[in-house]
């Protein structure tokens, strides 16, 4: 569970006192009382909040990738096989590159910078919307 951390303002008249709470995330709530001074003075203190979390019965696993592995460790011959029989099967339905690998060419418009726009021929709320936005309706 994250540890969040809370101080009384002195500058807003508050004691000074810092602490930090232990509690989930899903019933977080931000204090606002000081339980020193008892006035509404409370501010969060970003810099020293601690979050960590660790992988669910990872039994030893640090990370996801050490996950993986010792999952892949755990199967048999069998079953690997059937998983990249599943693998290849999957890669061999999405599309590759088009055709010859030629990369699609992408529809986007030129910048405002480099468009044509004449600023003369623009009436003068085309020309605020495109000094505003550098669009002529915008």
């Amino acid at each position: 569970m994250p540890e969040y951390s809370y101080s009384c303002d002195p500058q807003e008249g508050g004691c000074g006192h810092t602490f930090s709470v232990i509690q989930s995330m899903s019933n977080y709530k931000t204090l606002k009382k000081c339980p020193t001074c008892k006035k509404h003075k409370l501010i969060r203190d970003y810099s020293l909040d601690n979050v960590s979390g660790n992988v669910k019965g990872s039994g030893g696993a640090n990370t996801i990738g050490h996950l993986a592995e010792l999952n892949s460790s755990r199967l048999s011959s069998d079953q690997k096989a059937v998983m990249k029989k599943k693998h290849n099967e999957y890669r061999e339905k999405t599309d590759s590159l088009p055709v010859k690998g030629k990369r699609l060419k992408k529809n986007a418009e030129k910048p405002w910078y480099r468009s044509n726009n004449n600023v003369a021929d623009m009436t003068p709320t085309q020309q605020k919307n495109y000094v505003r936005t550098g669009k002529k309706n915008g």
